[in-house]
């Protein structure tokens, strides 16, 4: 059934499409029936006329060989209401995540005796956090000097590593012509 809801005069209601294709309305509460359209027959509510009084309530439907109303009023064949599959946007994901990431911390501490307690009570409770943060801060600062430390000495090794290749290479290249000098003393002595 098409239904549409609109604010009249701060009341709720509810515009239906009948079998013919024309709207008829009615009205969420039940106190005031003017302009309704009966839901057992289609007849029109008013001061003559009553739900109480309809005699489609002991009638026989064509469409869906039930009793209870007419076969105009019937919503065998109808189709259902398409359901819209509401996607929700970026924003409203990341607000719902951050909501029961505080509301699963929040039942986590909750277990915990100490939950009622603030921070700074928790603060006098555990006195040694402090100390233990500063050996923390004491370790990285050893760990960030030894690090410098050794990647200067790579630094260095690398510039000695070329040096000692470059002075082997030369030491190489004396003897070759220490041996080459030998080579031809030899050969003058023999002429």
């Amino acid at each position: 059934m098409d239904t549409q809801r609109t604010r009249n005069f701060g009341r709720n209601w509810r515009y239906q499409m009948s079998d013919n294709g024309a709207t008829f309305q009615t009205r969420n509460s039940t106190q005031h029936m003017d302009n309704c359209l009966c839901k057992f027959c289609g007849k029109t509510v008013n001061n003559q006329f009553h739900f109480r009084q309809c005699i489609a309530k002991t009638s026989f439907c064509y469409k869906c060989r039930n009793f209870g109303h007419f076969a105009r009023m019937c919503n065998f064949h109808r189709q259902p209401d398409v359901k819209v599959v509401k996607v929700k946007s970026k924003s409203k994901l990341r607000r719902d995540a951050e909501r029961m990431s505080i509301f699963k911390e929040n039942k986590a501490m909750s277990i915990f005796p100490c939950a009622e307690l603030n921070t700074i009570e928790l603060m006098d409770f555990f006195p040694t956090l402090d100390y233990n943060k500063e050996y923390i801060d004491n370790v990285r600062l050893r760990y960030d000097r030894v690090h410098s430390e050794r990647v200067k000495f790579e630094i260095k090794s690398v510039h000695y590593e070329k040096k000692f290749k470059e002075l082997k290479q030369e030491h190489n290249s004396v003897i070759r012509n220490l041996e080459n000098v030998k080579n031809k003393v030899q050969m003058i002595k023999k002429k």
